[in-house]
């Protein structure tokens, strides 16, 4: 059985020697997308924006799901449970639906889930907020959608 311990809402705070803004869960930022060149592309734009948080790719829900349950097998201290995922919709393995009610009964849906899709299918958008995502970002991406990801992370206020 998984165990976890409710975190407290993260917080933005000014680094005083550099002025970066930076969020208290030092997790990673996990981009779970079977799609490698939007992934990357994603990766990038995030990466740039300075923060501590490593910023890395899985390829589908399968290997989230993996990631998680080695955060509570070693220990968070030793793999940090996510600050934020950017979850594909339709993913081979688990799709996102699939891994937001795996989080659902895990108990870890205190962490920061956008989900992500190439779908317009509303009815798929509207389940996944239902379990829990924050947002949605469609592909391609459009002005703004980058916010939801700041706004995920505590970075607007």
């Amino acid at each position: 059985m998984l165990r976890h311990e409710k975190k407290a809402p993260m917080n933005l705070t000014l680094d005083a020697q550099t002025g970066t803004p930076t969020i208290k869960n030092k997790g990673p930022i996990l981009i779970v997308d079977d799609n490698v060149e939007f992934a990357h592309m994603l990766e990038g734009l995030i990466s740039a924006w300075g923060l501590p948080n490593p910023v890395h790719h899985l390829l589908d829900g399968a290997m989230l799901i993996e990631y998680l349950t080695v955060c509570f097998t070693v220990g968070a201290w030793m793999q940090p449970l996510p600050a934020l995922i950017v979850l594909d919709i339709n993913m081979p393995n688990y799709t996102g639906l699939d891994v937001m009610e795996w989080l659902k009964k895990a108990k870890l849906e205190h962490i920061p889930v956008i989900a992500v899709s190439g779908t317009d299918k509303a009815k798929l958008v509207v389940r996944m907020q239902k379990l829990g995502a924050k947002s949605f970002i469609p592909k391609p991406m459009g002005p703004g959608d980058l916010d939801k990801i700041k706004e995920a992370l505590g970075l607007l206020v």
